[in-house]
């Protein structure tokens, strides 16, 4: 992960749609995914305020964004409601797209064939998705240790404000193939810890 530098800024009438980032020297990476993402409707960085009972993060310069889903017959048990292994999934997605803007993104963690794994997984399931409904996928990088870090997750449908389901989850760097840990980027200390410990 290069040195972080650059600012870039967005304001699209579409939607309200703001976007304010400390941009990495994989620029060229993001803007693609950027790219390819918005125009699908399936990426979108946003102000994030997390939901009761989680902390609140309104700092912009933090890895932030939004996915979108839309609830499709697969997703969904024989009540019609989405089935508790496909959130994790959409959360994935979310997941995914997050660490390609600390710098992770699929092209590179296959370069280096260091990766970001998940060590534990808190998830609270509150109220049931349907299907069809849009939902909304909100994920930011919270707290970062030493050999770990933790991003969290809210899920709402499009338009509302009630989580349908938080979610917090624990990843530490590996390298494979020998499967070693290795400590978190000094990058991300250095840019992140410090406006992650004034929230």
């Amino acid at each position: 992960m290069g040195s972080w530098s650059g600012h870039f800024s967005l304001l699209f009438n579409k939607e309200v749609l703001m976007l304010s980032l400390q941009c990495s020297a994989a620029w060229s990476n993001f803007a693609a995914l950027f790219l390819q993402f918005f125009h699908l409707e399936e990426f979108t960085p946003f102000f994030l305020v997390m939901g009761t009972g989680s902390r609140e993060f309104r700092n912009m310069s933090m890895p932030q964004l939004t996915t979108r889903e839309e609830v499709m017959f697969f997703d969904t048990d024989c009540g019609g409601v989405v089935h508790n292994i496909a959130y994790l999934r959409m959360i994935e997605t979310c997941r995914t797209r997050l660490a390609a803007l600390m710098g992770m993104d699929l092209a590179e963690m296959a370069k280096t064939q260091l990766f970001p794994v998940v060590v534990r997984t808190e998830i609270d399931y509150r109220i049931p998705a349907k299907l069809g409904d849009h939902l909304e996928i909100h994920g930011v990088l919270a707290v970062i240790e030493r050999a770990r870090f933790w991003c969290e997750f809210k899920m709402v449908r499009k338009g509302e404000e009630r989580p349908l389901v938080t979610c917090r989850q624990a990843l530490a760097m590996v390298q494979m193939p020998a499967c070693r840990p290795r400590r978190l980027p000094q990058e991300w200390k250095e840019r992140w810890q410090s406006e992650v410990e004034a929230d």
